[in-house]
């Protein structure tokens, strides 16, 4: 009892005393490690989740290309959202205030310590999270694919990082369109640039993170058809080409367009998505219907 008693002391001096040398991970028993992974990823998941609702109350978000997205959403096709994973930050924030919080939309994360930190913020952001096994091969990234592929059909939004879950960066891969492909969807390859941001250069992403206060442009490149009414279906190696050539330039049109001023500030009146089960109004602060805290 009092062993157990100094492990779960442990959970919580961890951090600093591991940092001083005085307390090493292996002194935990497996229980207690596990719980201290846990814990770990509610703690840095829930800031993560209070850090992007604290900054969309103060980024100014604009959009070009919207409305075909939507026009897609009316004739209720799937949607696939693909960008760069670097660009994540942005996408998760700027997804529900374009399109409305309650707006079904499911992400894929890895099942080791980092993607259980982003499952946690997923959930808390209001997603479907899947959470995928350690490579394609395995039977749960098979599981998780055939599940996104259902949710899609069901008519929840997928988003992808094209070139996830490790790189190259600004290197597509093709298991957006191969789910597209099997969900009947469109694609829709989303760009997006920022005035004032961080880059986290050690990363292999160089993961951005915008600034208080800062512009920020998301470019929805046209709609990819995967499955067109009419005609052969595209190879998924062309697809694939098609939505990163897209990502490039949708990465420039929303840089030129920060650099030239044109920007649409919108207000929450300006923007409507009709979800599947109501609609939403969204804008540049945190949008209404976002659970207290």
């Amino acid at each position: 009892m009092q062993a157990r008693a100094k492990g779960r002391l442990g959970l919580f001096a961890l951090p600093v005393c591991a940092r001083a040398g005085t307390f090493p991970v292996s002194d935990l028993s497996p229980l207690d490690k596990l719980e201290v992974g846990s814990l770990r990823a509610k703690v840095l998941g829930e800031l993560m989740f209070q850090g992007s609702r604290l900054l969309s109350t103060c980024i100014n978000v604009t959009s070009e290309g919207q409305d075909a997205v939507l026009a897609c959403k009316r004739d209720r096709r799937p949607v696939v959202f693909v960008g760069w994973h670097g660009h994540d930050a942005i996408y998760l924030t700027a997804h529900h205030i374009l399109f409305g919080w309650t707006a079904p939309a499911v992400i894929m994360v890895l099942d080791d310590a980092n993607g259980r930190v982003l499952q946690q913020f997923g959930q808390r952001m209001n997603l479907r999270v899947i959470s995928l096994g350690p490579g394609p091969e395995s039977p749960q990234w098979v599981k998780g694919v055939v599940k996104m592929i259902m949710l899609l059909r069901q008519g929840y939004d997928a988003l992808v990082a094209a070139d996830g879950p490790h790189g190259p960066p600004h290197q597509a891969k093709m298991g957006a369109a191969l789910i597209a492909q099997r969900a009947g969807a469109v694609i829709v390859p989303t760009a997006a640039s920022c005035n004032h941001k961080i880059e986290l250069r050690k990363r292999w992403d160089s993961h951005l993170v915008p600034m208080p206060f800062s512009r920020t442009v998301i470019d929805f490149g046209p709609p990819i058809d995967s499955c067109p009414a009419s005609g052969p279906r595209p190879r998924l190696e062309d697809l694939r080409a098609q939505y990163e050539l897209a990502l490039h330039l949708g990465a420039a049109r929303a840089t030129a367009a920060l650099e030239t001023g044109r920007l649409r500030n919108h207000h929450p009146a300006e923007i409507a998505c009709t979800t599947p089960n109501n609609t939403v109004r969204g804008s540049a602060t945190w949008v209404r219907g976002a659970p207290k805290t």
